[in-house]
């Protein structure tokens, strides 16, 4: 599981690189043509990158519902749910001990 994380994660990185890579190489494709002012060339890379972030924010909200999609496939427990068990069982074998003195368990 901690592969698929991890592999997931360096995708959604690699797919914003490119992002960011093709951006700037599309400002300077513009920029040396001359085709647009300065201020409409601010306002296009500003569009260009929020909806770069907007693009982030998808994928990781689709690789959030994906680990939480295969975290149910599988029937993994999460951690919150092996800390209560954790602690019904410290609490049991307290319980089991202080009925049994002189026993060790």
């Amino acid at each position: 599981m901690d592969d698929f994380l991890k592999k997931a994660f360096l995708v959604g990185l690699g797919a914003l690189a490119i992002t960011r890579e093709r951006t700037e190489q599309l400002v300077k494709k513009i920029e040396a043509k001359g085709e647009v002012t300065s201020s409409e060339l601010k306002e296009l890379v500003n569009e260009m990158m929020e909806k770069g972030e907007e693009s982030h924010k998808a994928l990781t909200e689709f690789i959030k519902k994906e680990i939480e999609r295969i975290k149910q496939t599988m029937g993994l427990a999460t951690r919150e749910e092996v800390n209560l068990l954790q602690n019904r069982l410290e609490k049991l074998e307290a319980r089991l001990n202080h009925s049994r003195p002189g026993e060790e368990g």
